[in-house]
């Protein structure tokens, strides 16, 4: 079977298991979307972080699509690293904005990027984890009536989640980069 024909393949598959889905995910292993197909080796609940932090700024910026179509999107768009075994690749995240034709800024260093999240107010973050072979990311975005932070699938020694989030907690040490909508 041809590249496009599985990813299609998936991509049905992942509709009959779930045919709408476009609620925040705030945690990858959200029992409705953790056992997704993603890549040739992933399923979100494992491996889809980068996929579940795409969806939820589609959503905060008022670009909301269908969870499934986000991840078809990603594989034709070759975002998956080794089959999804290792999710989603670290600088891929530009592909998806531009293919949707979103304007995004990439940041390398920490610093910038916290600064240009107090004017643009949304972000994607990548860190490495503490898990022997990976990488994380998670949406962060401002809700002006807390006047807070909140970070949606942060990693945490006991799992991922949804938490207020100090920009401190963007750590010099683990940030490999982030992007700004």
């Amino acid at each position: 079977m041809k590249r496009r024909e599985q990813i299609e393949a998936r991509y049905r598959d992942n509709l009959n298991r779930l045919p709408e889905y476009r609620d925040y995910i705030f945690y990858q292993w959200n029992k409705k979307v953790a056992d997704l197909s993603f890549g040739k080796r992933g399923h979100i609940g494992r491996e889809g972080c980068g996929a579940v932090a795409i969806h939820n700024v589609m959503k905060f910026i008022g670009r909301e699509q269908n969870f499934c179509d986000v991840l078809r999107d990603m594989e034709l768009l070759r975002m998956p690293w080794l089959g999804a075994k290792f999710g989603t690749k670290p600088l891929s995240l530009g592909r998806y904005f531009s293919r949707h034709k979103i304007p995004y800024w990439k940041y390398s260093a920490p610093v910038d990027f916290k600064a240009a999240l107090l004017t643009h107010k949304i972000g994607i973050v990548c860190t490495w984890n503490r898990r022997f072979y990976g990488m994380h990311f998670y949406c962060v975005y401002y809700d002006p009536a807390e006047n807070a932070y909140y970070s949606a699938n942060f990693y945490t020694p006991g799992g991922v989640e949804f938490r207020p989030t100090e920009l401190s907690d963007i750590s010099n040490f683990r940030f490999i980069v982030g992007y700004i909508f």
